[in-house]
């Protein structure tokens, strides 16, 4: 089998690679290096947009894996030049963010609900969030409309946040630091109340399910949630991340409340806004054994306090600690400047005191 695997920054590949058949012959098409060199693979660096990538690919692939279209010319781009049996793209949950909130199911996102987004007018740079969201709407539609021309068989997957042993994000590793250290957990209340719920899936599981959808004949045309059953918030992040490391939840928390205004736009605090999906027809097609979120956040936390323990005192530690002095000063001015907004004269000392340990 002949598979390309588009992944610019390098998310997934080697992941996957490791899983693959050794007699498959694969092409990855990526910005970033391999760690690995030893990989059966030829990697090709660069971009799907640069011709002297799309020269270096094969006419033919039996499955495209493509894990980052973000336009819809990066789907017709790569369909000019290769062909292909069967299509699959990482497609994400967040393309029901402009639905009102409940669990979500794959056929809410039609054609009115495109025309709807797709005429409003979104500035990217003042509404990245809102711009990201209908360009993946559009990428999506784009796919269908050229597999149905071509026909390729097209599988969608709207994927949840998907949590990597080493944590992309840094929220998991943000909340071992505090813990660690004593520090209070600076929380947005959304992420307290169910306003925060969300079900992510962890990386060990996307890929699973991935390897049984390459290799499944059934797989006609699909879109699937993609997203694991248990129901979780930042706030039970913390709970899991204090047990393992303390064996207990005994920590303390600052609750702070939305602010009209963006009033603590740019402080670096991890926030979900709520977002369920279905996954009953992931679960249909397959018998879907989700890894339990405690071992998987455990697992995260394990990996991050052992890199952390072959680390030296080194300049990039200090770096590191600076960053954390900046921060907890930017979100004391930020938390004065509301007060004194809201006509509040703030006590001497009451910040610094409140959150000294932030």
């Amino acid at each position: 089998m002949k598979i390309l695997i588009l992944d610019d920054r390098n998310l997934y590949a080697q992941k996957f690679i490791k899983r693959f058949d050794e007699s498959w012959q694969i092409d990855i098409v990526t910005n970033c290096s391999f760690t690995n060199k030893n990989l059966n693979a030829n990697v090709i660096v660069g971009s799907r947009r640069e011709f002297s990538v799309c020269k270096q690919l094969s006419s033919f692939y039996d499955v495209v894996l493509d894990t980052d279209s973000l336009v819809e010319e990066d789907i017709e781009t790569i369909l000019d030049v290769i062909n292909t049996s069967r299509y699959i793209l990482f497609s994400t949950t967040q393309v029901y963010r402009f639905l009102d909130n409940r669990v979500h199911t794959e056929e809410e996102i039609d054609e009115s609900y495109l025309r709807e987004i797709g005429d409003a007018f979104i500035d990217c740079q003042s509404e990245p969030e809102k711009f990201y969201v209908r360009e993946k709407i559009r990428v999506e539609f784009c796919l269908r409309r050229v597999c149905k021309v071509k026909s390729i068989n097209y599988t969608i997957l709207r994927i949840a946040k998907c949590y990597f042993t080493k944590d992309y994000y840094k929220d998991i590793t943000w909340i071992k630091h505090r813990v660690l250290n004593g520090k209070k957990l600076v929380l947005h209340e959304d992420n307290i109340k169910e306003m925060g719920a969300f079900h992510p899936i962890f990386e060990r599981d996307l890929h699973e399910i991935v390897m049984r959808i390459m290799i499944d004949k059934r797989m006609q045309n699909h879109i699937l949630n993609i997203a694991q059953d248990q129901v979780i918030s930042m706030l039970s992040l913390a709970s899991i991340i204090s047990r393992f490391i303390n064996g207990d939840t005994n920590f303390e928390i600052v609750c702070i409340p939305r602010m009209d205004g963006g009033i603590l736009d740019g402080i670096r605090i991890p926030c979900n806004s709520s977002l369920l999906v279905s996954n009953k027809a992931l679960k249909e097609l397959y018998d879907v054994a989700f890894t339990k979120t405690e071992e998987w956040v455990s697992d995260i936390c394990r990996t991050a306090i052992e890199t952390d323990s072959k680390l030296v005192k080194s300049k990039s530690e200090k770096i590191v600690d600076n960053e954390y002095d900046k921060y907890r000063e930017r979100l004391k001015s930020h938390l004065e400047k509301a007060l004194t907004e809201q006509n509040e004269k703030p006590k001497k000392g009451s910040i610094i005191n409140i959150y000294e340990n932030v």
